[in-house]
């Protein structure tokens, strides 16, 4: 604090004095190394939140801080994530810079990660696509990285395959550059089902790749998709109902690890109407006052949303297991029979006898799903 007043004590004194006192600090950072390199390192950061030096000096600085986070990170790699949050502070800080100093720290960083996504370093590549989604989110980064990531295609996919964060960040970013089947063939079936943390900032979570796709299904309500987007969300379940049938893939990968985070079913509710001796279901995330549903009206809105599936047995089939295993979890006891109309299921929907043959096991509780 007293160090941070004698600059700004200098700084209005004289000036270019501010460039000179930040040209020295930098000096310094780079003799220095460990716990000392990173308070000098903070302490120039937070001097940008009072002094506007030169681009050159600013540039300098920000190059320095994206280096140190992304060395701090392959460091925690290496050491099996220990509990350094160094990035965190370094990060944090520069979110509190002068907003003069703003659009060199933003050009800045756009190009450090440009020029980084090209290294051959994997560690460095995956640390800093993960820095980009928080940059990103911290609003300092400009550009939209579609056009970087799909440029480097071969390099991102051989990331995704090592790294489940990575995989499941690039899958929002670029759906289109591997499929879920790889995803599940890459790191098991169960791994749709996990949320993954940052690990930069490992108290974020990023929403599980199956919730995502559960969340697809119920945004074709929203007319205003376009044919892309629909066909994404189709092409997703017809996946999902693909590999349901697959005695090929991988279903658990290290299994002394796996677990099922069933977590992702929370927002997926059902409930018994006694009037009818029916079951309805119901999502807690989609406010009931927007669509102007109706309880007994949920299992006809279902029903709506598969119609825009255009018929697609793979894709109905997928989204029928989806929210059968939702309804496996929670209402265990009921008649599985109960689920939707199987009879309407069976005679609308095109499905093939695999199919067909696989449903009505689970209605008569040969197969569980989450089992």
């Amino acid at each position: 604090m007293v160090s941070q007043i004698a600059f700004q004590i200098q700084n209005k004194k004289s000036e270019g004095a501010g460039d000179e006192l930040l040209d020295y600090l930098l000096t310094e950072i780079k003799k220095t190394e460990s716990n000392t390199k990173l308070n000098l390192l903070i302490f120039a950061v937070q001097c940008l939140e009072f002094i506007v030096p030169k681009p050159t000096v600013t540039q300098e600085i920000v190059t320095l801080v994206i280096n140190e986070c992304i060395e701090v990170e392959i460091t925690r790699f290496d050491n099996n994530y220990d509990n350094d949050n160094s990035a965190i502070i370094l990060l944090n800080t520069l979110g509190k810079t002068d907003k003069e100093n703003i659009n060199k720290i933003v050009s800045t960083i756009n190009t450090l990660c440009i020029e980084k996504i090209k290294q051959p370093n994997d560690k460095e590549v995956s640390s800093i696509i993960e820095l980009i989604f928080i940059l990103q989110q911290k609003n300092f980064l400009q550009k939209s990285w579609d056009f970087c990531f799909n440029e480097h295609r071969d390099l991102m996919r051989k990331i995704a395959k090592q790294d489940l964060l990575i995989c499941n960040l690039l899958l929002d970013f670029i759906p289109e550059i591997y499929s879920i089947s790889e995803v599940v063939e890459w790191h098991g079936l169960e791994k749709l089902f996990l949320d993954t943390m940052y690990r930069i900032y490992p108290s974020i979570g990023y929403r599980c790749i199956l919730e995502r796709i559960i969340y697809g299904f119920f945004s074709l309500k929203n007319d205003k998709l376009t044919a892309d987007e629909v066909g994404k969300i189709v092409n997703n379940y017809s996946e999902l109902g693909n590999i349901f049938l697959s005695c090929s893939i991988p279903l658990l990968i290290n299994t002394k690890n796996s677990f099922i985070d069933i977590t992702v079913f929370d927002n997926i509710h059902f409930y018994r109407d006694i009037s009818d001796s029916k079951t309805y279901m119901y999502m807690s995330y989609i406010p009931q006052h927007i669509y102007n549903i109706s309880w007994e009206d949920y299992e006809s809105f279902f029903w709506h949303l598969i119609q825009r599936f255009n018929n697609n047995h793979n894709a109905l089939f997928g989204v029928y297991l989806v929210f059968a295993m939702a309804y496996e979890l929670k209402m265990k006891g009921e008649s599985r029979r109960d689920f939707l109309d199987c009879d309407l299921m069976f005679q609308n929907c095109s499905l093939n006898q695999e199919q067909t043959n696989f449903i009505q096991r689970w209605i008569e509780g040969e197969i569980d799903l989450i089992k």
